[in-house]
């Protein structure tokens, strides 16, 4: 008898709660009072886990997520302009490098990204609509 409780406790011993049910989140980022044409918000997760990340496209992201409290880091892009190279149009490898290939660069402060103290509590009950006003300077 003792023996079948044993087993019977280890086969258990692996089911812990069920992960949480992932709920709708939306909302709206603002560069300088407009919407943010290409960004990124990413949202951390209270066990330290990797982030969820949403792209922002003209000031809109949504997706869905467990509910939790969530550390927020956001990013704003803007593209340059490819520099101009002298010299060979080819890689290394002899393959031809693609033509105005831009480069995305982070046009926000730290203090909303890498040095973001913000969090957010997405709940079950919703509406989990998030608002994320943030400055160029």
């Amino acid at each position: 008898m003792r023996a079948a409780l044993l087993v019977s406790a280890g086969l258990f011993a692996g089911c812990g709660t069920p992960a949480p049910t992932p709920v709708p989140v939306r909302g709206t980022v603002t560069l300088d009072e407009a919407p943010m044409p290409d960004g990124e918000l990413m949202l951390f997760p209270p066990d330290g886990g990797p982030p969820a990340v949403f792209p922002v496209w003209d000031g809109r992201f949504e997706g869905e997520l467990p509910p939790g409290t969530y550390r927020v880091s956001i990013f704003g892009f803007k593209t340059l302009p490819p520099p101009k190279r002298p010299g060979p149009k080819e890689d290394d490898a002899g393959d031809p490098l693609p033509a105005g290939a831009g480069r995305r660069v982070n046009v926000l402060p730290a203090r909303f990204n890498t040095e973001c103290k913000l969090t957010v509590e997405v709940t079950a009950a919703g509406p989990n609509d998030l608002t994320f006003p943030t400055e160029s300077r």
